[in-house]
């Protein structure tokens, strides 16, 4: 029988990541694998463009479930984090020499276990264009009362606006 990927998901929590952040990323396949006399590895790459891999260098040990830890650098962006392929690289299934099938499954991929956003687009600062100024005179109307204290002098500081 050959070793099928049943599953590919995250225990990083759903949300929107950064350049520097970590994702990590798990596949689960139908059986063991192992890597071939002198190793192996899987490689996986994301729908961000970055390839990830995975040196198996211990041929003793089988495995079904592959642990990936995702570094995101400057540039990269995704809506939701997906797995684009993955390769294996002399590795067996560990109870025959059939090599793993790398097809993902549909409705098993990353973005349908969870909802990663990768976004290192630094925000933009809006713009204010100059507003014109103009100069206007303020229009007072109106008169003080009589017994009002609102006398005004120039010892009050008021200044004249012409």
């Amino acid at each position: 029988m050959t070793a099928t990927i049943l599953n590919i998901d995250t225990t990083t929590t759903d949300g929107a990541y950064k350049a520097t952040d970590t994702i990590d990323i798990t596949i689960t396949l139908s059986e063991d694998i192992q890597a071939q006399a002198g190793g192996g590895s899987v490689v996986i790459t994301l729908d961000t463009g970055e390839s990830i891999t995975l040196m198996i260098t211990d041929t003793d040990s089988a495995t079904s479930t592959l642990m990936f830890s995702y570094e995101i650098s400057a540039g990269q962006s995704s809506a939701d984090l997906n797995v684009s392929s993955v390769v294996f690289i002399d590795m067996e299934t560990a109870s025959n020499t059939n090599a793993p099938d790398p097809s993902i499954p549909s409705g098993f991929n990353l973005s349908d276990n969870a909802d990663i956003v990768v976004d290192t687009t630094a925000p933009t600062v809006p713009t204010v264009d100059a507003l014109e100024t103009q100069n206007i005179a303020p229009v007072l109307s109106g008169a003080a009362e009589d017994d009002s204290d609102n006398d005004a002098s120039t010892s009050d500081n008021v200044t004249t606006v012409s």
